[in-house]
């Protein structure tokens, strides 16, 4: 478009040329002693224009000579930069088809021109840990953040993540926890150190880190739910190899109160009381989360929680039968707190009818031991031989 305005424009000035010559064609007298020059003011003016797109052309072809280093140059790192983009393209393509090889080697070769090279570096890193390299690994994550430094949050996960996946733990966990420092709020770092903590078993670190998991909605609310109770249930059962009933009670504070209301928990902390002898403080447990909500495993525990008023106990137990006449769980927790309260008859009906409704190895073992205190040695026997019998067909 540009060529056609300047070829009309041409056109146009040439023809008022030529029409003012033809009008008068006037005359240029340059003179300097002892010369003089006389031309018509067409001829001159002809010359002025041809003089003037002769240096205009020069200039250019000047320009252009005197630019062919810089152009050459330009046209190599074209050339390289599409070389490295192309050696990028085929190494994250071969990083992805697991040719760890092929890949360093393309990952490599497309570094000295590459607009990226930080992501060279850390595929590379990537396929020298798929080679089991975990020394060049390193060398390339470091190079990564020497050559981006600003970029220290992505090489910091690109590392934590490979050396989480090479079983390197502890490694990724100091990474992770520098991490962390820096950038508190980091989703994918948090769920990767969450994951670091588990395969560490550090219970610990994860109950300091449910604060952050919740805060940042790093977990679905099930998952979120089911590592905290499983956090808390490792927390409650390694408490106790000490020995100490102020070590477990401890353990049970720091968990959250809406937490101590939950079943599993509540169940493990109350079954661990017993263990220590604790039984006043278990039943009194048992019994407010078992009337405030009906849960099997709690009533099966609460004939295990043999208070001291067991008379007491055994009348709050009897006051839930006539809701629940035909629970299984009720009717052994019955005949447990009835031998307990010395009534062997009474705890034999209970056991009995808890094995019609469901035959259960542990039913057996009490009804055995009923039998037993009673003075029926032949009966006790049967009952223990029962309960034997039913724990291996279930065990095989």
């Amino acid at each position: 478009m540009k060529r056609l305005l300047y070829a009309v424009a041409v056109v146009l000035l040439a023809f008022v040329t030529v029409w003012l010559a033809s009008e008068d064609p006037g005359y240029v007298l340059m003179a300097r002693s002892p010369w003089s020059l006389e031309m018509s003011l067409t001829v001159f003016t002809v010359i002025v224009i041809l003089s003037i797109v002769a240096t205009y052309l020069i200039g250019r072809l000047i320009a252009r000579t005197l630019s062919i280093p810089t152009d050459v140059s330009g046209w190599r790192r074209q050339r390289y930069a599409k070389q490295s983009r192309t050696a990028l393209t085929m190494g994250l393509s071969r990083l992805a088809a697991c040719d760890w090889q092929e890949a360093e080697t393309q990952l490599l070769a497309g570094l000295r021109f590459s607009d990226a090279p930080m992501i060279n570096y850390i595929g590379a890193a990537i396929a020298s840990q798929g080679q089991g390299d975990i020394r060049k690994r390193d060398k390339y994550l470091a190079e990564a953040g020497k050559i981006a430094p600003a970029e220290n949050l992505a090489t910091g996960m690109a590392q934590a993540f490979l050396q989480h996946l090479a079983g390197q733990q502890e490694q990724a966990l100091a990474t992770l926890t520098g991490i962390r420092n820096t950038a508190p709020a980091n989703k994918a770092a948090l769920k990767l150190l969450k994951d670091t903590y588990v395969e560490l078993r550090d219970w610990t670190g994860i109950m300091n880190l449910l604060p952050d998991l919740k805060k940042q909605n790093v977990l679905q609310e099930d998952e979120l739910r089911h590592l905290e109770i499983e956090t808390y249930k490792a927390l409650l059962t390694l408490s106790l190899p000490s020995g100490a009933l102020d070590v477990l009670q401890s353990a049970w504070k720091n968990v959250p109160a809406e937490l101590q209301a939950n079943p599993v928990l509540l169940a493990l902390y109350s079954g661990k009381l017993i263990q220590q002898g604790e039984h006043d403080s278990a039943e009194k447990l048992l019994r407010k989360a078992i009337e405030k909500e009906w849960n099997p495993e709690l009533v099966r525990l609460y004939g295990s929680a043999v208070s001291q008023n067991i008379g007491k106990q055994l009348e709050i137990a009897r006051s839930w039968y006539v809701s629940q006449p035909r629970d299984v769980d009720l009717l052994r927790t019955l005949g447990q707190l009835a031998l307990e309260n010395g009534d062997t008859e009474a705890a034999n009906d209970y056991l009995k009818s808890a094995l019609e409704v469901r035959p259960d190895a542990d039913t057996w073992f009490h009804l055995g031991r009923s039998y037993e205190r009673g003075g029926n040695t032949s009966e006790a026997l049967d009952a223990y031989r029962r309960g034997l019998a039913l724990d291996r067909a279930l065990l095989s």
